[in-house]
């Protein structure tokens, strides 16, 4: 049964130093602070979380305080959602606070077999690492029951104003033969998602994301709108479209949902010899506290049955950046590169990914 992932976005959004008093603060070096927490909303366990070897706790959530170049605010940048391998990223500002969380990035291939999809693995463990070349990363251990065992690994650098990155790295391990969904409309289609971007378009005016921009394996730079006449509970594209290296949920002025919440965007870093496409599916939900968007990378080539012992591993970069000004959110509906890139994440319905 696919659960319920509810987290409000005003939740983290007033989080303040305070809330450490309630939660397990287990580092801090002067700019930064990680917090081993159990928020409300995440229908999956807590578990087990390590910090350097030595355990924290029971928590669903890791949740980090960077400071803000400048100034002495300690605003929350990133939440790591243990629990499930969502990593949700904001963006500072200048006056020492942050965006709002809005898009999700799931932390982990999902494939769909003849009985549905399976989106996210059981959580076994989290280990925390600090005092690291990347500062600080954090990494899972699930498990796809006994189908596959998959890694996820993020790894976080300090933040500069407007901009903070992520490496994502996921080694999918199938430990028994997989038999994909084969009936129409799935051969080549929506049966094996390398990694999942989960978002939310409600309404023109309440989205987290209402552009889709992608470089095709021409290398050229394509957009897809989302309007109101977008066809909902449908697959954005006939069939997947392949990719060269990147792709990005951008979030255009005009939202009234939170309207600070960033874009995101994903960077092919290493594909493990997959060649990816690009699908998305936008659910019928008009509900702006539901994940109603969802864009993910295929694997074109998956084979009718992976078979276990078979391996791969891929590899990332999520950015999370504000909404472009004007004129530079018109450069984007042109087609135009932007210097900055966008990347980011609230409350998620995942039964809206599983049609």
């Amino acid at each position: 049964m696919i659960k319920t992932l509810a987290i409000a976005a005003a939740t983290y959004g007033f989080i303040a130093t305070a809330a450490f008093a309630a939660d397990s603060k287990f580092y801090d070096d002067g700019n930064l602070a990680l917090v081993a927490a159990v928020r409300a909303g995440i229908a999956e366990a807590s578990v087990p979380v390590f910090h350097n070897g030595a355990l924290v706790g029971l928590n669903n959530v890791i949740e980090a305080y960077d400071r803000v170049p400048g100034t002495a605010s300690y605003p929350l940048t990133a939440a790591h959602l243990v629990a499930n391998t969502f990593e949700r990223l904001t963006y500072q500002k200048a006056d020492g606070s942050t965006g709002a969380l809005g898009t999700s990035v799931i932390g982990t291939a999902s494939y769909r077999t003849p009985s549905g999809l399976q989106l996210v693995p059981t959580v076994s463990r989290a280990d925390v690492t600090t005092g690291i070349s990347g500062r600080y990363s954090v990494a899972v251990q699930a498990d796809f029951g006994s189908s596959a065992h998959v890694t996820s690994a993020v790894s976080f650098p300090d933040p500069p104003i407007g901009q903070s990155t992520a490496r994502l790295d996921v080694t999918f391990n199938p430990t028994s033969d997989i038999t994909l969904a084969s009936a129409q409309p799935f051969p080549g289609n929506d049966r094996f998602r390398v990694m999942t971007v989960s978002s939310m378009f409600a309404s023109p005016t309440q989205y987290d994301a209402n552009l889709i921009r992608y470089q095709d394996s021409s290398g050229a730079v394509r957009t897809f709108s989302l309007t109101g006449a977008t066809p909902r509970d449908a697959h954005l594209f006939a069939a997947p479209v392949a990719i060269s290296s990147w792709f990005e949920l951008v979030k255009t002025p005009g939202s009234t949902w939170y309207p600070d919440s960033p874009s995101t965007r994903v960077s092919v870093l290493d594909g493990g010899s997959l060649r990816l496409g690009l699908q998305g599916f936008l659910a019928g939900s008009a509900n702006p506290n539901d994940d109603s968007l969802s864009l993910w990378l295929e694997w074109l080539d998956a084979p009718n049955l992976v078979a276990s012992g078979t391996s791969f591993g891929t590899s990332f970069q999520i950015a999370a950046a504000p909404v472009p000004e004007p004129g530079a959110w018109l450069m984007l509906l042109a087609g135009l590169p932007l210097l900055v890139r966008t990347g980011g994440v609230r409350r998620a319905r995942r039964d809206a990914l599983c049609k």
